[in-house]
């Protein structure tokens, strides 16, 4: 009896033997997520701190740079200028053009630019008001690469001021401003074809 019973512990033993090393290693597993998550955020931290806020007071100076008529026309005309765009996703079109002007070199990696941009994405969303957002999507898809600014391509246009123009000539400047802007693919407002640069 007592041979059997001893038995018994040993073979309970042996069974609980590789329980214990599969709860072990959980453990240690369990561990190593906690430290890489630490690790992870110091290093997210130390990415905002050295690469991201020194050129966030540019960015704030680009859009204040903006003339305030500008800003109050594209946003209350937006639904024209968004071109039924999302708002929500603005922050992505503006992620991209600003690590191409702020961290892009010919020596980038595609996994590294995905990364930049993936961070700044967030970042921008986490510091900039969705105003602010909103005016610099346009300024960097309409007004950076203008030789005329809005108020003057609307006297040019209409012999008006900015904020006289109805939707039809609202409609007009935003398509002239994507042709001087050099986008090639229309907005269905546009009834003419916009220039293939």
């Amino acid at each position: 009896m007592l041979r059997h019973i001893n038995h018994v512990s040993l073979m309970m033993f042996n069974t609980l033997k590789p329980m214990r090393f599969v709860f072990a290693l959980l453990k240690n597993f369990l561990l190593f997520l906690y430290l890489l998550s630490i690790l992870i955020s110091i290093m997210f931290v130390f990415y905002i701190y050295t690469v991201f806020l020194p050129h966030l007071p540019t960015i704030k100076e680009t859009y204040n740079a903006i003339p305030e008529q500008q800003k109050i026309f594209l946003t209350s005309h937006q639904d024209i200028f968004l071109c039924r765009k999302n708002s929500k996703s603005l922050s992505i079109p503006v992620a991209k053009s600003l690590v191409k002007q702020f961290l892009w070199t010919n020596k980038m990696k595609l996994a590294e630019w995905h990364i930049q941009f993936f961070l700044w994405n967030y970042l921008i969303k986490w510091s900039l008001s969705e105003n602010e957002i909103l005016i610099l999507y346009f300024h960097y898809e309409l007004l950076l690469n203008q030789n005329n600014n809005m108020e003057i391509l609307a006297r040019d246009l209409f012999n008006k001021e900015l904020n006289t123009l109805t939707i039809n000539e609202t409609t007009v400047l935003f398509c002239t401003m994507k042709r001087i802007a050099g986008r090639k693919y229309p907005c269905s407002l546009c009834i003419e074809p916009i220039g293939n640069s």
